[in-house]
């Protein structure tokens, strides 16, 4: 079926598993370095990707300081990161090509907010876009109903 037929991580070598895809892989830690600096726009610097974090996301605590647009940002980024993860080792495996996560997460980024501030548009509640996708600017921007996306790739 021209499916990549081994157990081996594409990247480095080892014996492939969703751990190790996403959190132990030597390759993949510059792809969390560069996730971890939108993290730090969304939560002012005061949330380190931890193994945990990675793996399972921010889970809400009663003394939590972020409060939940923050929170569901952080979340929604760090569920791209590992799909784009997955995504990369999928495209490999099926076209032996190899995609940089990084590329995949951009796009992804890209696609959904251009898609969510249409909606916002289309719905009059484009003022309550910037609270909802773009604390931090991390991702983007609005000036003068004007939007604009950046991206570190």
């Amino acid at each position: 079926m021209g499916v990549y037929d081994t157990a081996d991580c594409h990247r480095c070598g080892a014996t492939d598993t969703v751990e190790h895809s996403i959190i132990e892989c030597p390759t993949i830690d510059n792809f969390w370095n560069h996730v971890q600096t939108f993290v730090d726009k969304i939560s002012s610097n005061n949330l380190p990707l931890t193994t945990g974090l990675k793996l399972l996301g921010k889970i809400p605590r009663a003394d939590d300081p972020f409060g939940k647009q923050n929170a569901d940002l952080i979340n929604w980024t760090l569920t791209i990161a590992r799909y784009a993860i997955h995504k990369s080792a999928v495209y490999h495996r099926v076209h032996n090509t190899t995609l940089p996560p990084e590329a995949i997460f951009a796009a992804i980024i890209k696609s959904h907010l251009r898609f969510q501030f249409k909606l916002y548009v289309s719905k009059h509640s484009q003022f309550y876009f910037p609270y909802d996708w773009c604390i931090g600017e991390a991702f983007a921007k609005v000036e003068n109903n004007s939007f604009s996306i950046y991206l570190l790739t």
